[in-house]
């Protein structure tokens, strides 16, 4: 389904993955449907701008021996801070209903946190610069042992 969505909006996917990382501790159903959403929430954003070279770039890494997964897209980025972004209902989607990063935030309480990445946090991690739209985070520091 993902590629279909990709390939007819012309969006190119790019990946950068540690091969160390061999486990992860979650819920497999939260973890795909925490994916899943912010895949269609950069989906979504990325239709609103009218550019050439839309893309979504995903990043796993260790911080501190712990599982990091970054999802950046090229899309005009996040207008709010991560406080407001996760509070129930709240959304600037023209049809969203302000659930699925409140849900994903709820879910990370229980294995890590949910971040937005600055720009300068982006160039620490050596993201390519042609992506500097929204930056999430999920950093699965709790229950993964």
């Amino acid at each position: 389904n993902y590629g279909f969505k990709f390939k007819s909006r012309d969006i190119e996917i790019t990946t950068d993955f540690d091969a160390s990382i061999d486990t992860l501790t979650c819920d497999k159903r939260y973890f795909i449907t925490m994916i899943m959403n912010i895949i269609d929430n950069s989906i979504y954003w990325l239709d609103t701008i009218y550019k050439n070279n839309k893309g979504i770039y995903l990043k796993t890494y260790l911080e501190n021996d712990t599982p990091v997964i970054l999802i950046v897209d090229n899309g005009p980025g996040f207008k709010d801070e991560i406080n407001e972004v996760v509070m129930p209902f709240f959304t600037r989607k023209d049809d969203g209903i302000g659930i699925g990063l409140y849900l994903i935030d709820t879910i990370m309480m229980k294995y890590g946190k949910l971040e937005i990445s600055d720009t300068q946090e982006l160039d620490d991690l050596s993201i390519p610069t042609e992506f500097r739209g929204a930056a999430v985070k999920l950093t699965f520091n709790k229950n993964q042992k």
